[in-house]
């Protein structure tokens, strides 16, 4: 998922994997790492939290 996110702004993305055993999952949230390829306006400090079902 990719959005435009605001300082501060909250973002709560949803996805669901499906299927037996353990599943591998990549989540970024690089904000300046961003400015090297010539994006401006990025988060200075993203941060994720990531919660399972239980």
């Amino acid at each position: 998922m990719r959005t435009n996110a605001s300082l501060g702004q909250v973002i709560t993305p949803g996805f669901v994997i499906r299927g037996s055993g353990s599943k591998q999952v990549l989540i970024r949230a690089i904000g300046p790492g961003l400015v090297p390829y010539g994006l401006t306006g990025v988060m200075p400090n993203p941060k994720v939290t990531v919660y399972d079902s239980n």
